[in-house]
């Protein structure tokens, strides 16, 4: 997200004018496009969850591309388009928030982590099942929708769950404090909303399931990298 900030051109060739290609692509041969979309194309300043009928805002060049991506699948596909935004996806593989942060607790004595962003963490597995889902029972699904595991968390209160899970599971040696900070301490090129909870309730009504907790997903990421050997327990560490 931050390296569209240094380079805008390539983000929206990725996020805006691939998407759009792609779509085009779908027209050609009448296939249906389901695109996934962030969070990150809100402003931040609601303090209730956001629907999908709620207007854009975005902060970064990264939700501006994403935003135009948006648009560019559904003007391309009218109902044969839709978008799915999510947010804060994590998986077992490394370069996501639970992977980082679980490196880092078995490398620090101590966390600094934001507080006053919050958001709704999601499990690209659970994603990935609604998807699934959307394929098999909605087929004729179209325009914008919203879909993220239920509740909301700070980076912070994300940063706690994962170290409470990890313990559990035995991948850490020991706990260590994590210090709750402002992102004023913690600069980063891209501005991020400083809310951007997610209202599902309209997928999940069309779809007829519930999503389970951010915190069970966080658990079931943890349990994979383990399942799968990305994750050592902490008595298999050097």
């Amino acid at each position: 997200m931050d390296r569209a900030e240094a380079e805008p051109q390539r983000a929206f060739a990725i996020n805006a004018d691939g998407v759009e290609n792609v779509a085009r692509a779908a027209a050609r041969v009448g296939a249906r496009l389901i695109h996934i979309s962030t969070d990150y194309v809100f402003d931040g300043c609601s303090r209730i969850p956001y629907t999908p009928a709620d207007a854009t805002a975005p902060l970064s060049v990264y939700g501006e591309s994403k935003l135009q991506g948006e648009e560019r699948a559904l003007r391309t596909l009218g109902e044969r388009a839709l978008v799915i935004r999510s947010a804060w996806l994590h998986s077992a593989r490394a370069g996501n928030f639970v992977s980082t942060i679980l490196r880092l607790l078995r490398e620090r004595d101590a966390l600094r982590v934001i507080d006053d962003q919050v958001g709704s963490p999601t499990q690209a597995g659970a994603l990935a099942q609604t998807i699934w889902c959307v394929v098999t029972d909605a087929p004729a699904a179209h325009g914008v929708w919203h879909w993220a595991q239920s509740g909301a968390a700070s980076w912070h209160g994300f940063a706690c769950e994962i170290q409470r899970r990890a313990l559990a599971l035995g991948l850490l040696k020991q706990e260590i404090p994590i210090t709750a900070i402002p992102s004023a301490e913690y600069p980063q090129a891209a501005r991020r909303p400083a809310y951007s909870v997610l209202d599902c309730a309209a997928a999940r009504q069309a779809l007829g399931v519930e999503a389970d907790s951010w915190q069970a997903g966080v658990g079931r990421t943890l349990q994979e990298g383990v399942a799968r050997g990305l994750f050592l327990r902490a008595d298999r560490l050097m």
